[in-house]
């Protein structure tokens, strides 16, 4: 080919690189090819870019996570990743840590606080992608919050919750009974209507705080009490030793952790599969209670007090 024809192409090839595999054929095609149209490159660069939900502005092309990015350009919808940096980057630094998922406060987002953040959207039902975007943003506020009414929990005393009235007692201890499904998948709901109905709405909390019923020892000793057992369908009237606890937070927090010692494996890994609070409750209460009627006591708690509608408003995480 000659060297005069490559120069008549040259502007083609900067707009379609694909002409290169055409040149054998460039000769006797140029007029026709110089007359037509030129393919645009654009569309080559910009689907891939669309399909991934980013916006593409004459002045910014390309969806690139910004090295300085404020905490306004993150909720106004910019996305950080690995390599950005800023006040936004150090802002989700310090609450990841605060939240359990600790990280080193560096005002960048390296390789570690991606793995971090990776953890905290699966824990919080947010799309797993170790980007800091808005709708994150969201996420870790509202985990914020839920840990804020959870330190105010344990600043409740018995005398406090006793005088509440039945929305009060379950929207108390909703925060921590949240956190305890997230955790140790038991339901929030029959967290709630265990404390209820085992305490008798923080009438007559075991040694202060135990709302569950639980029997051992706890983190503040146990106490004996008097308790009433079924044994072949009848009552019997027994002293049996019960935990104590520091807080309410605490006994909800050891009521989850019951769940997992190993007579709970039915009730526990069905609910992480299927969220149904019924079978929950018919895989665990012959277990945890003597009464042959627990079940149907809880499952009718649930539905008195509407505690599976409570508990999925409170689920929701504000969007964007």
């Amino acid at each position: 080919m000659q060297l005069n024809s490559l120069v008549s192409l040259a502007p083609d090839l900067l707009l379609d690189p694909r002409r290169l595999f055409q040149l054998p054929q460039a000769k006797k095609n140029t007029i026709q090819t110089q007359s037509s149209p030129p393919q645009a490159f654009a569309p080559f660069v910009l689907a891939p870019m669309l399909q991934q939900g980013q916006a593409a502005t004459s002045l910014n092309l390309f969806p690139a996570e910004a090295t300085e990015l404020s905490l306004d350009q993150i909720r106004a919808g910019s996305i950080a990743g690995v390599g950005s940096k800023g006040a936004a980057v150090r802002w989700l630094q310090e609450n990841l840590t605060k939240l359990g998922y600790a990280v080193q406060i560096t005002a960048e987002l390296g390789p570690t606080t991606e793995s971090r953040l990776q953890k905290f959207q699966k824990d919080y039902g947010v799309q797993s992608t170790g980007k800091f975007g808005p709708t994150t943003l969201k996420a870790v506020e509202w985990a914020i919050q839920q840990t804020h009414a959870i330190q105010a929990l344990r600043k409740v005393s018995p005398s406090q919750l006793k005088k509440m009235d039945a929305s009060q007692f379950f929207k108390t201890l909703l925060p921590a009974a949240l956190e305890s499904e997230r955790v140790y998948h038991v339901p929030a709901a029959v967290t709630l209507a265990q404390a209820a109905l085992e305490s008798g709405f923080a009438a007559s909390p075991i040694g202060g705080y135990n709302i569950f019923g639980i029997k051992g020892r706890g983190p503040a000793g146990s106490v004996m009490v008097g308790t009433t057992e079924y044994y072949g369908g009848k009552k019997t009237a027994i002293q049996d030793r019960f935990a104590k606890y520091h807080d309410f937070y605490e006994a909800v927090s050891a009521h989850g952790k019951l769940f997992h010692n190993g007579y709970y494996d039915k009730a526990v890994t069905q609910f992480a599969k299927d969220q149904n609070t019924h079978r929950f409750i018919d895989n665990m209460a012959k277990t945890y209670a003597t009464d042959p009627q627990y079940a149907s006591k809880l499952k009718s708690m649930i539905q008195q007090y509407g505690l599976e509608i409570l508990v999925n408003s409170a689920r929701k995480i504000p969007t964007v």
